[in-house]
């Protein structure tokens, strides 16, 4: 399914997985911070509230009076952070307790230390603050608060980030659209020039750009391999249609030749010939000084007739030492003339006859 996306419609949906992501990220750091904060608040109000309440605390380790008992509960019940609170003498025997104490159970075992703060698994602050007067320690206060119990900015945190998040989403992709233009206008260029190459006709199209990047390396690339792939369809073409000794066309490309003429649309006094030209004792060559001197001897009667050639004359070796030679747009008459007369040459023999075809007509000899 993803690889029949569009490159710009995948570069869209990774950045609205970004822009996701990014939200969702933030929102979870702001919430950490947050915890954070309200943590660091719940420990500098454990520490103060020691402080403020270490008279107090004092009189009922000395005293003992109901009276101050009261009065600690009743200032503690301002505050409603504050879970639990539990006063022990120097004997570590507990003497005012306040709150829920099922929130000891946390500690487990564990041993605070004095002005050691400890946050437990449900995120209750555990706070050892000295009892003391004159620098000597009474007894200790454990004060358990629940940090969750602070107001912060944090919703206000959370409605400013939903609120922005649609535009910033909107905006990632307005931009991310604009810039998968840029990234894919070169391969849509490419893939249109690549369309509308003329295979058949090995037509290429070659293509340029500005820019100094991939985009120069990819363009480069491609009209490297089409210039390569045109050259070597040319040299194709041309063994395909050529004798590779000799160089004349061969006998696919003079059967071309002579499909086409017959097509041409031509006055019905027109006619065209076709002179078959052999050699006679070639074998005779081959057999007493060898094939490589009858190649060369090919070679130079290639060269000799090709010299003789004018516009509408078509020569071609079709194998051995046979060559045909198509005279276009001549008559009868000129045909048996051009055949004796090339006969004169100490090369060529002749034997001339004709065969007469309804429209164009072909001399044959």
């Amino acid at each position: 399914m993803w690889q029949k996306l569009s490159i710009r419609t995948q570069l869209i949906a990774l950045m609205a997985v970004l822009l996701i992501f990014v939200e969702l990220s933030t929102l979870a750091l702001v919430s950490w911070f947050d915890h954070q904060e309200r943590r660091t608040i719940a420990v500098e109000q454990a520490q103060t509230l020691g402080r403020s309440l270490n008279n107090d605390l004092l009189k009922a380790l000395l005293s003992a009076d109901a009276d101050v008992f009261s009065d600690i509960s009743f200032r503690i019940s301002g505050f409603k952070s504050v879970d639990a609170l539990v006063l022990f003498d120097e004997n570590n025997e507990a003497v005012l307790s306040y709150g829920d104490l099922d929130y000891t159970n946390e500690l487990q075992g564990k041993k605070l230390l004095l002005g050691q703060s400890w946050f437990s698994k449900m995120d209750r602050l555990f706070l050892q603050v000295p009892v003391q007067a004159d620098n000597f320690a009474f007894g200790q206060a454990l004060i358990i608060i629940n940090p969750e119990q602070f107001q912060t900015k944090l919703y206000e945190h959370y409605y400013t980030l939903l609120m922005i998040f649609p535009l910033l989403f909107s905006i990632g992709l307005a931009v991310v659209w604009k810039i998968s233009s840029l990234f894919t206008r070169p391969f849509l260029t490419l893939a249109s020039t690549i369309k509308n190459n003329d295979v058949q006709k090995n037509q290429y199209q070659v293509i340029s750009t500005v820019e100094q990047n991939e985009v120069k390396l990819l363009f480069d690339g491609y009209n490297e391999m089409v210039t390569k792939i045109q050259k070597e369809t040319n040299l194709l073409h041309y063994h395909s249609r050529h004798d590779s000794l000799t160089g004349l066309y061969n006998r696919y490309a003079i059967e071309q030749e002579i499909l086409t003429a017959l097509k041409e649309k031509n006055s019905s006094n027109t006619s065209h010939a076709l002179l078959s030209i052999d050699l006679d004792q070639f074998k005779l060559i081959n057999d007493s000084v060898g094939h490589t001197a009858g190649d060369e001897l090919l070679k130079m009667i290639g060269h000799h007739l090709g010299c003789d050639m004018t516009a509408n004359m078509t020569l071609a070796r079709i194998g051995g030492d046979d060559f045909f030679l198509l005279l276009k747009d001549i008559s009868k008459d000129k045909a048996i003339n051009f055949a004796q007369q090339s006969g004169s040459h100490r090369f060529l023999s002749y034997s001339p006859h004709t065969t007469h075809h309804a429209g164009p007509q072909w001399a044959v000899h």
